[in-house]
């Protein structure tokens, strides 16, 4: 059926299904596939930019105006922060400390002055991680830092699925004056694996639609 409905060979399909269960994204069965549930693991940047894309961009169009002219700014990994990198522009006279090499890469084609700290290459989600990261971070002082992250539960903790790029948000949140956290209503009421900080430690919380209200009670300030 998935290969009638896609236009492609039995064979092509089922080398393909392969290369998504080795990434942990689905768990194959006989006679198809079914999508693994990740609020406690993190799936391949790939399958993450493509999920919820209209509300991510409709997150990044808000969170734009949080930049200031001159800013030097922090960006994660996430998927959603990586929307928010394709608006900025040259014009800007930014300064971006950011882990992700997917970020890096955008920001490079727009000669935007990007700094890209060392560490260990994690290929799911095409960021850089471990303690050379937080040390770089560390180094820095940013007027606004942007993040996201899997889940957040209901009564405000944030929290995500890639252990690795935990501390590496933490280090972030630190050093900004600003803290801005990026949020499609997909991810809310839920918990993942570990602690990155709890809605009452930011600054903004943005995210597509509204807050429900025993979330928009605990946030200092929302778009």
């Amino acid at each position: 059926q998935i290969a009638k409905d896609i236009y492609m060979s039995e064979t092509t399909v089922r080398r393909d299904l392969k290369v998504l269960q080795d990434q942990n994204a689905v768990q194959r069965r006989y006679g198809g596939a079914m999508l693994i549930s990740h609020s406690h693991q993190t799936s391949p940047i790939d399958f993450r930019i493509h999920e919820n894309l209209r509300e991510k961009h409709a997150i990044a169009d808000k969170a734009i105006q949080l930049i200031k002219p001159g800013d030097t700014v922090f960006l994660d990994e996430s998927s959603t922060t990586s929307c928010l990198a394709e608006r900025l522009e040259p014009q800007m006279r930014l300064t971006v400390v950011t882990y992700s090499i997917r970020t890096v890469m955008a920001l490079s084609r727009k000669n935007i002055t990007t700094y890209c700290t060392g560490g260990l290459y994690n290929p799911i989600t095409t960021s850089l991680q471990g303690r050379s990261v937080e040390d770089f971070f560390a180094g820095f002082n940013a007027n606004v830092a942007f993040f996201s992250a899997t889940c957040v539960s209901d009564d405000g903790i944030i929290s995500d699925s890639a252990e690795g790029n935990v501390y590496s948000k933490q280090t972030m949140l630190k050093n900004a004056q600003t803290k801005v956290f990026l949020c499609d209503h997909s991810k809310f009421g839920q918990t993942s694996m570990r602690t990155v900080c709890r809605l009452e430690d930011v600054d903004w919380a943005v995210t597509d639609g509204d807050w429900p209200e025993k979330l928009r009670e605990r946030i200092k300030g929302t778009l």
